[in-house]
């Protein structure tokens, strides 16, 4: 199983926090094809992914059940 929520929340404020800091049109330092944002926000994502993994949710089924749910919910 997967860390708890709070684990979780805190794994992805650390990404969301060089998200902050990285500089929109500078290069990678890691993966010079893409910028620095770009970078972090594949962070974010594989930290969301691999949780998701953890807990062994099926994770296409989530995000087309979720991408469904926005589509037609209400704001």
């Amino acid at each position: 199983i997967g860390w708890s929520p709070a684990e979780t929340a805190k794994s992805i404020q650390a990404e969301v926090k060089e998200l902050s800091k990285a500089r929109p049109f500078e290069p990678s330092p890691h993966i010079h094809k893409f910028t620095e944002v770009e970078e972090e926000l594949a962070d974010i994502l594989i930290c969301c992914l691999t949780e998701l993994y953890a807990r062994g949710c099926n994770v296409q089924q989530v995000l087309e059940a979720k991408i469904a749910y926005n589509a037609i919910r209400e704001d």
